[in-house]
């Protein structure tokens, strides 16, 4: 079944009947256009293709006869990093949200570095949803180790806004929380920043109760 159907029925027309098989570079080819044509417009449909197609995708190819095939793969996706569209940025990382926390041996060599090289591109797009896909994943990362979380957050600390590194540190000891929310604090108060710094706990509580 043509990718176009898999993922999004709406978007067919007379091209996705032909048959025959796709590699995945075709796969992906066919796939970014989708994303510059406009069919993927929202953070749900951005997080359905990863979850559905792309991480599925990769994951297939490098159980397969040809890992390196798969490593290739899972490459391509992540060169979307520097992509201009925003849904097609949050893919380069998003695909990987479940493999993240996996050690490189369980993955392919040398993934994790990747993936965070991935990263630090991704955490410089100050839209909601570059960030809130950024700090997801990278809260898987830390699931698996904790120490390359802090390292990336503290080496990037400026480029997260408030809602991304909730995100990433959501899992994390509420000390070392409240120590990273104050220091993203203290640097958006030095850089003049009207958005201000990540709260710490106790206001992050305080503001739900007004809220409710």
């Amino acid at each position: 079944m043509m990718l176009r159907q898999r993922c999004l029925p709406g978007a067919a027309d007379g091209s996705s009947s032909r048959s025959g098989s796709h590699t995945w570079r075709e796969e992906l080819a066919e796939l970014r256009g989708l994303y510059t044509a406009g069919h993927v417009f929202a953070w749900s449909i951005c997080d359905s293709i990863c979850g559905r197609l792309l991480g599925p995708l990769i994951k297939q190819l490098l159980k397969g006869p040809a890992p390196a095939e798969g490593q290739a793969c899972a490459r391509a996706v992540m060169g979307w990093c520097r992509e201009e569209a925003l849904w097609l940025r949050r893919s380069s990382v998003v695909a990987f949200v479940t493999l993240a926390r996996l050690p490189d041996e369980q993955v392919f060599p040398g993934f994790r570095a990747a993936l965070l090289d991935t990263l630090a591109v991704t955490v410089k797009g100050q839209e909601r949803f570059a960030q809130t896909g950024t700090g997801w994943v990278l809260r898987e990362v830390g699931k698996g180790d904790a120490g390359q979380l802090l390292q990336f957050v503290e080496a990037n600390l400026p480029y997260f806004n408030a809602e991304g590194l909730r995100y990433a540190l959501e899992k994390q000891p509420t000390a070392v929380r409240r120590r990273l929310y104050a220091a993203h604090k203290a640097a958006a108060a030095r850089a003049g920043s009207s958005g201000g710094g990540a709260d710490d706990d106790s206001q992050q509580q305080a503001k739900r109760s007004r809220r409710s």
